[in-house]
């Protein structure tokens, strides 16, 4: 029957389930061999570990070790032993451990003695000391491929490829964990294959190849579902993919995986993870801007590592505290306690945080006036400029700016601004995903905001406007070729919108809708983890620098209104004819405060809702903040009719401006050259142009509206009705010149890429309109807030309409409100027959605005709803 019980040892990883309930079985039998009996413990003590249950695994291999003990088996003693071990590592009892495991060795031999090897290595490796797992690991190979045990050589190459990532050792981990995995499918180990995908997305990440990571860690997930989902392998996966949406700025994302993780593990027996995971939350504290919460999660995760005896995650722990206490009060800190730190973190190959405590320490001395110590410690951060991964080489360039400044060498610290936003912008052109690339550029915010306050020091329009505007061609950098076709991200879209209609179906009949609902939710999981697995497509080479010479040229006689924000407070730079002023306006919160009041009032009137005298008071509401608006944004400006391109900064995104500029040409862009590049793609709109007229349901004006419209062109391709498919609208809308979509309009703030327009059988999403491959000159939405975006850090806009600019519409007009579909469709009407009269698209909507006799307060909240957007 032993063999039976070591078939069992044998199992565990293939199925640990079934080889507790075998165990189980045999230990029933009361004439069972001592050693039969020791290892069928052993085999229901491992199998209670991989299912996370520590203090049962604890307790079955107690039970095995002491029968074995008692009865002189020592070679078996040693076996269960070197298991114990990997227990009371998990436990937190690191040390404890350490003696088991090389307890063991003086009992083992060959393939034991290896595979406890290994184990000393796992130990060590937690307990932070590197180098020396690393040579047990080495010495533990040799002997597993000398007695050719591949599935222990397969489990050692898993964990060593992990060391190697900490150690920044990458090609070498992918290398070990590509081998893991080849051995792994040879075997038909399943466990091992889900590990190896799981800590090769782990690699990816830490290489900086998000789009890898992703497609990894989505393999494990899969794996891991087919395998039950093992207990604390999964809350392990969520806390790795949290660190790697931290990385490219995902916090919300990150702070939902991170919980997700922590909560699961509090519940288990694993102590080890859980710390690493509490550390991690104190990360994604302190990245959301609560640096006293991150504090908190980062001084226990000190005191456990501490009690843990693991000092490589204990100084990892104290890095991330340091940096809270960095963000809230820095005056507690001194230079050479972060030096002490960063020095530390460099001696146990941990370069880049140390880097970084070099950089806080330079930081520091430049506070209290150290030159000296302040060089010598921005010196050696700036050092890493050219090596590592592309966060810690910007890093570097920041070092290395803010050195070049204390020297007084301003043109020096511009260049290596301009340097570090260079790896910014290579590194977000990996990215496929619009939210990725979006959301990474904070990651050179920083070097903006230097750049931004030495512009304005110097007072210098043209050189707050260069400053701005470059930084802005890096956060707003869209790929010049998409990337190819993705077939199965197409299928998942199409299969969402079947699920859409079947929901809307559903609730209309009255027809429970939650598994159709889980279904939906579902389905978006998966269309945004595909498409964050895409590469970016091909970036041109050609870098615009807005000098005084290039901005005069693109801008040619129009008036440029530029605004940013810096410190709260909100500047603009104003180009007339050759000329620029920089103005100081108001406080960035001022300005969310009137238009927060300004948008609820025009919300009100636009749809008609409210008693008469809240609608008066509302109107009265309006006229008095469009006034304040225009007086405290655009005083001192005479703009005449126009043009006027507008470059809004942060809440001004969502300003009415053709209300504070009434009988103005204006549009509006995120950036200076988004509006560049958009005029260039502004079509001449005539009657003989490819128009497609568009109405969705529910909307009772809207076949009115699109009939009202198709006067005004000879041969349009209208869509109305049950024919107004999102298929067919997609299809229609392709290599269209004019595109016009009268459509409910949903804007999604928890994910702005699945905001939509409603058409008769389901919505098209952001990633649907992104499949278009020739997108419309120019896109009219005249229903609901179709206007509107959502900003994030560095005045990254997220939504339909940043979409459809960043598609290559050269032109979009919609309104930042919701609207009353009824009073629309004169509008849009008078709109398209200016337009086919040949004014451009802004002039069209400035002269029909001003054109329209307000009799209501109704139709002036209409009037101040709608932008242009683009060009």
């Amino acid at each position: 029957m032993i063999e039976e019980a070591l078939a069992l040892v044998d199992g565990v990883q293939d199925d640990p389930r079934a080889t507790l309930a075998a165990a189980k079985s045999l230990l029933g039998n009361a004439d069972l061999a001592p050693d039969v009996r020791a290892t069928a413990y052993w085999a229901a003590g491992l199998a209670s570990r991989q299912l996370n249950d520590l203090p049962r695994a604890e307790r079955a291999l107690t039970a095995g070790l002491d029968i074995a003990g008692a009865h002189g088996l020592l070679r078996r003693a040693a076996q269960i032993r070197s298991s114990f071990s990997l227990v009371r590592l998990y436990t937190g009892n690191t040390r404890e451990a350490l003696e088991e495991a090389e307890r063991a060795s003086a009992d083992l031999d060959g393939a034991d003695l290896a595979r406890n090897r290994m184990q000393i290595g796992l130990i060590q490796q937690r307990l932070g000391d590197l180098h020396a797992a690393l040579d047990h690991y080495e010495a533990a190979l040799a002997g597993l491929r000398n007695e050719g045990d591949r599935l222990a050589e397969a489990r050692l190459l898993t964990n060593r490829g992990v060391l190697h990532g900490y150690l920044g050792r990458l090609d070498d981990g992918v290398a070990d964990l590509a081998l893991a995995l080849s051995i792994g499918r040879d075997l038909d180990q399943s466990l091992i294959v889900a590990a190896c995908a799981h800590n090769l997305g782990f690699m990816e990440g830490r290489r900086g190849d998000v789009p890898a990571a992703l497609t990894w860690f989505d393999q494990a997930e899969e794996a891991y579902d087919q395998l039950g989902r093992p207990p604390g392998m999964v809350e392990v996966l969520l806390a790795n993919r949290a660190e790697l949406l931290l990385s490219v700025g995902l916090f919300d994302e990150a702070a939902a995986a991170a919980a997700a993780a922590l909560a699961g593990l509090e519940r288990s027996d694993n102590v080890t993870d859980l710390s690493e995971t509490r550390w991690l939350m104190a990360e994604v504290s302190l990245a959301n801007g609560n640096p006293d919460e991150g504090l908190k999660h980062a001084t226990t995760a000190v005191q456990e590592f501490t009690s843990q005896d693991r000092a490589g995650w204990q100084l990892m722990a104290e890095y991330t505290a340091l940096r809270c206490r960095f963000a809230s009060t820095p005056s507690q800190l001194t230079a050479p306690d972060v030096v002490q730190l960063g020095t530390r973190m460099k001696e146990i190959g941990l370069a880049g945080e140390g880097d970084h405590c070099l950089l806080l320490a330079g930081r520091l001395a430049l506070q209290i006036g150290d030159m000296t110590l302040a060089r010598s410690h921005l010196q050696s951060a700036a050092r890493a400029r050219s090596r590592g991964p592309a966060v810690g080489r910007a890093q570097a360039w920041l070092a290395e700016a803010m050195l070049r400044e204390a020297e007084g060498n301003q043109r020096g610290a511009l260049r290596a601004i301009d340097a570090g936003l260079g790896v910014i912008r290579d590194y977000r052109s990996t990215l496929g995903a619009t939210d990725l690339r979006s959301y990474a550029a904070a990651h050179g915010l920083e070097l903006a905001r230097m750049a931004t306050r030495l512009a304005i020091d110097s007072q210098s329009p043209w050189r707050v406007l260069r400053a701005v505007e470059d930084w802005r061609s890096v956060s707003r950098q869209v790929a010049a070729v998409r990337p190819p076709t993705d077939h199965d991200l197409e299928q998942l879209l199409a299969e969402l919108r079947r699920v859409e209609t079947e929901l809307r179906e559903a609730a209309l009949n009255g027809e429970p809708t939650a598994g159709l609902g889980a279904q939906r939710t579902s389905l978006e999981k998966r269309i945004r983890s595909r498409e964050r697995q895409l590469r970016g497509g091909a970036v041109t080479d050609e870098r615009r620098s807005w000098t005084r010479k290039a901005v005069t040229t693109a801008v040619g006689s129009r008036t440029l209104l530029s605004f940013m924000t810096h410190a709260d407070q909100i500047y603009r730079v104003a180009v007339e004819g050759g000329s620029a002023t920089l103005t100081r306006t108001l406080g960035a919160a001022a300005a969310r405060s009137e238009l927060d009041s300004l948008l609820f009032s025009l919300n009100r009137l636009a749809l008609g809702r409210g008693s008469p005298r809240s609608l008066a008071a509302a109107a009265a509401t309006m006229e008095v903040k469009i006034a304040s608006l225009r007086s405290n944004l655009l005083g001192g400006l005479d703009p005449g009719v126009g043009p006027v391109v507008v470059i809004p900064s942060g809440a001004l995104h969502r300003v009415p401006w053709p209300a504070l500029m009434p009988e103005v040409e204006v549009s509006v862009a995120p950036s200076l050259e988004a509006w560049d590049r958009a005029s260039q793609n502004r079509p001449s709109v005539a009657r003989s142009s490819a128009a497609t007229l568009i109405a969705g349901p529910d909307l009772t004006a809207a076949p009115a509206e699109v009939a009202a419209i198709a006067e005004s062109y000879r041969n349009p391709h209208v869509l109305t009705g049950m024919e107004a498919t999102a298929t067919s609208a997609l299809s229609a809308l392709d290599g269209a010149a004019v595109g016009h979509v009268a459509a409910h309009g949903v804007f999604r703030a928890d994910n702005p890429s699945f905001s939509s327009l409603l058409m008769s059988d389901a919505p098209l999403t952001v990633y649907d309109l992104q499949l278009i491959r020739t997108p419309p000159g120019l896109m009219v939405l005249s229903s609901c807030d179709t206007g509107i975006s959502k900003v994030i850090a560095g005045d990254e806009l997220l939504g339909l309409s940043a979409a459809l600019i960043d598609m290559g519409v050269g032109n979009l007009v919609a309104p930042i409100v919701p609207i009353a579909d009824e009073v629309v469709p004169d509008l849009m009407a008078d709109f398209h027959r200016y337009l086919t009269g040949g004014a451009t698209p802004s002039r069209s909507l400035a002269d029909v605005l001003a054109g329209r006799d307000a009799l209501t307060d109704q139709e002036r909240a209409l009037r101040a709803s709608f932008v242009c957007l683009g060009a």
